[in-house]
């Protein structure tokens, strides 16, 4: 590592700039009185070393601004020059001189620190007028950050035909420190069959051509190495495999060797199977394996799921997605998929499909909760991290939504807990309250590129005019899907609370198959309205957006005091099942000061806003679960939903019998509100 060195350096006179122009023939009179120049004190800054290039002004404010409080002027309007300019460093990497200024540059200083180091320069020069002088000094700190390089083992293909294959073993390292990067310690493994490698820095070549013959159609070699990956201050193991295949020069189809088969539940996680890998399909002609999605089909009247997270090669398998499909919880159900797999079009030996399937052996389970101890049944709070513990407390209640305790918290504090998640995968948390006066808390779900929350506001139901204390349970939820390159594998979640009580904090996954959303069923155009239609939403001030759609080419746009309705069919929703119903909105306009009070509900169909699946009219207990007080920014993208436990907050038996309309109003206090809407989800999640 390279370090500075405490020496001064002169640069004695390397600044004779003057503050201000002048005429060469001014002369200044003589009254036998000189004052000596002033500043306002020495000149202190510290830098981050991913901090912008900055100049510091000589003369200028104690921060080295060029103009404020503290710059250097001369009480006689004298011009002021600078001499005298030392420095305590050698090595003077990272700092610039140009006229009166100081330009320091962190990245340039940031590959000689690690973390936690640190770096002062101090530098010492006279401000003068000439006849009279002010000592001055700046001092530079710069604090380093090393990172470490990150990659994943390497795992390189080639054929038997390729005359040799050249592999640099630093390829997909990535070091944020942008430092130099080389290998060491390298070995090849006992286990190899043949010694056919050489090795240049880090640039690994294999004479593949000396043991072609060796190699049998069909066959793989494969030749694995370890060594270490540096930069100046790590030293970190990695291991490379070189894969070298047998295969044929003639176009010849994949040959399908094994199909895939699994028993799984509704609390596994998701199945990742990679039908190239030679185990399921071997390609004599080194052809890339595509899954035809398009093509997967039930053979024997199984769920028409679409498997959307497949891509490539690899065919994923959310177990979640067939919930559903199995009545109770115990029951188990058995069904064959079969689909095409091709060696894509490209190439001479391209163009082929073959037929395959697969079998999934599905038995429904509770659904686990992601997270420990949501329910405070511990009587404590174990698995949670608190804020600030004297204001929750965890307490014994016949009052409590689950089992026998609930948390009691008697201010503003937030309580957290982190979980694992899948790429790809969609997750919600829901939570259940109950608060018997004016009050607000959120969720917030941290360690993705955005982070996700929802915070919800109460005030108590008016009856009569009057304020009527509401201490009934409600259930919210924040609810969020993984991108398929999103590579995190875990969220935070953080509670924040107020004069509340809280109770059975469930994470769990939800399906993201499209064939799972009963708007889509409905028809797709319903969930994102692509064809430029409203499909068959309904409302007096609902219209087509496509100036500033939210995804695709169009969205629906819904103002004023109008409801957005759709209508969907009987069987929709059932006794007994738990569902989430979001819609991805941007807010253009509020309905209130900088927020909006909206109201996301389910209705039975024919009777209308009389019948709610969360109970009576909004002016009784209805009020807090079907009103969110939106104060999201304008213009950001968020969702709104619901979490709909069919059987809490009614008596209807027979809502399977029951057509029901989702209903998205946007605005109920002066009518301003205005949302784009679109990626409309109604979803069985318990």
């Amino acid at each position: 590592m390279k370090t500075f060195q405490k020496s001064k350096m002169m640069l004695a006179l390397a600044f004779t700039t003057m503050l201000g122009a002048c005429d060469d023939d001014y002369v200044k009179p003589d009254d036998g009185v000189n004052a000596a120049p002033e500043h306002g004190g020495d000149i202190v800054r510290t830098y981050n070393e991913a901090d912008a290039f900055e100049f510091l002004y000589l003369l200028g404010t104690p921060d080295g601004a060029k103009n404020g409080e503290g710059i250097a002027f001369d009480p006689d309007g004298d011009i002021l020059f600078i001499d005298g300019f030392s420095s305590d460093a050698e090595d003077m990497t990272g700092f610039e001189f140009e006229g009166n200024k100081l330009g320091v540059r962190p990245s340039a200083i940031a590959p000689n620190l690690d973390t936690g180091g640190t770096l002062t320069v101090n530098f010492t020069y006279n401000i003068s007028d000439g006849a009279a002088a002010v000592p001055r000094t700046i001092s530079v700190t710069v604090i380093g950050e090393d990172f470490a390089p990150v990659f994943e083992d390497l795992t390189v293909s080639f054929t038997k035909f390729d005359a040799q294959g050249v592999v640099d073993l630093l390829e997909g390292v990535v070091d944020a420190d942008g430092e130099a990067l080389s290998i060491s310690g390298f070995t090849a493994d006992s286990a190899n069959t043949f010694d056919i490698h050489s090795l240049d820095g880090s640039v690994l070549t294999l004479d593949i051509a000396s043991i072609s013959e060796q190699i049998a159609l069909g066959e793989t070699v494969s030749l694995m190495f370890n060594y270490n990956v540096e930069d100046h201050n790590h030293s970190l193991p990695r291991k490379a495999t070189i894969n070298i295949r047998g295969v044929r020069p003639e176009p010849l189809p994949p040959e399908v060797v094994m199909t895939y088969e699994g028993n799984l539940t509704n609390n596994d996680d998701m199945v990742f199977v990679d039908l190239a890998d030679e185990k399921y399909t071997v390609e004599w002609n080194g052809d890339p394996i595509l899954v035809d999605v398009d093509s997967i089909t039930p053979v024997d009247g199984g769920p028409a799921l679409m498997f959307n997270k497949s891509s490539g090669s690899v065919l994923v398998i959310d177990p979640v997605d067939f919930s559903k499909y199995v009545a109770a919880n115990g029951d188990m159900a058995s069904w064959e998929y079969s689909f095409n797999l091709t060696d894509g079009e490209e190439g001479e030996t391209a163009g082929h499909v073959v037929e395959s399937s697969f079998v999934i052996n599905f038995t429904r389970q509770e659904p686990t909760s992601l997270l420990t101890n949501g329910g405070f049944e511990s009587g404590d709070l174990t698995g949670w991290t608190v804020a600030d513990s004297s204001l929750v407390d965890v307490v014994a209640s016949d009052e409590a939504y689950e089992g026998a305790y609930h948390l009691e918290a008697s201010g503003e504090t937030t309580i957290k807990q982190s979980f694992d998640v899948q790429t790809g995968g969609a997750y919600y948390v829901r939570q259940t309250d109950r608060i018997g006066n004016w009050g607000r808390y959120s969720a917030w779900i941290n360690g993705g590129e955005v982070p996700v929350y929802q915070t919800w506001g109460f005030h108590p139901p008016f009856v009569g005019g009057a304020e009527v204390p509401w201490k009934e349970h409600n259930t919210n939820v924040t609810s969020f899907v993984l991108a398929s390159d999103d590579t995190t594998s875990s969220r935070e979640l953080t509670l924040g609370t107020s004069l509340i009580s809280l109770d059975d904090v469930f994470a769990g996954r939800f399906s993201s198959d499209p064939v799972n959303n009963a708007v889509y069923q409905s028809g797709s155009n319903n969930v994102n309205f692509e064809d430029g239609t409203l499909g068959d939403w309904t409302g007096g001030n609902i219209a087509i957006e496509s100036v500033t759609p939210i995804n695709g080419l169009h969205s629906l746009r819904a103002t004023g005091w109008a409801a957005a309705n759709l209508a969907l069919p009987k069987g929709t929703i059932e006794n007994g099942k738990k569902y989430l119903l979001r819609l991805i909105v941007v807010a253009k306009k509020h309905d209130g000061n900088g927020f909006s009070p909206i109201t996301l509900n389910l209705f039975d169909t024919n009777e209308g806003e009389a019948t709610s699946v969360f109970g009576d009219d909004l002016q009784s207990q209805i009020q807090p679960r079907s009103r969110n007080m939106v104060n999201h920014p304008l213009d950001e993208v968020f969702v709104i939903e619901q979490f709909i436990n069919v059987d809490a907050y009614n008596s209807i038996t027979d809502w399977s019998e029951r057509g029901v309309t989702i209903q998205f109003k946007p605005s109920l206090w002066s009518g301003n509100g205005d949302f784009i809407v679109d990626d409309v989800q109604l979803i069985e999640v318990e």
